[in-house]
């Protein structure tokens, strides 16, 4: 069951990842311009989160470091990707992004949990909300801290 779950997981992200990383389309022209003054930086860090996750309210991880944005940030149907390292444990990480997107009345699917390289553990999630899909991988890395990857995309 747990190898099921674990196989699971991975899915669910290789299908974020590819959805995320895709072909580019023109960006959304309807975002506010609220919604770019919204960006708010990253603690640690000389990045910002991309405007259009700012603009949703979404949980940004006190203390993480924002190490990455991925190539597109405005578009929701091509998907944002954010990279983000921390030194909190993989369940602190895992936690704070279910609790606050349950807050935030997204639903959860089944979350898996197990080691996909021995020693690293891994967890994550994936949350529906009004025809959006947000997920995460949060993995323990050997160096001691945990990587956080978040994708939130457009169905």
């Amino acid at each position: 069951m747990r190898t099921r779950n674990v196989l699971s997981l991975v899915m669910v992200v290789a299908v974020g990842l590819a959805a995320a990383c895709g072909g580019s389309s023109p960006a959304d022209t309807t975002e506010s311009s609220s919604a770019a003054a919204a960006a708010a930086s990253a603690p640690d860090a000389g990045m910002s989160y991309p405007a259009a996750y700012t603009a949703m309210s979404l949980p940004e991880l006190e203390g993480a470091t924002l190490t990455s944005t991925g190539r597109q940030q405005t578009s929701l149907r091509d998907g944002l990707a954010l990279t983000l390292t921390s030194s909190k444990t993989v369940d602190e990480v895992n936690t704070f992004y279910r609790d606050a997107l349950t807050a935030l009345s997204w639903t959860a699917a089944p979350q898996g949990r197990g080691a996909l390289v021995p020693n690293m553990p891994v967890a994550g999630g994936s949350f529906s909300k009004d025809g959006l899909t947000f997920t995460t991988i949060i993995t323990a890395m050997p160096t001691g801290e945990t990587r956080i990857e978040v994708r939130v995309l457009e169905r």
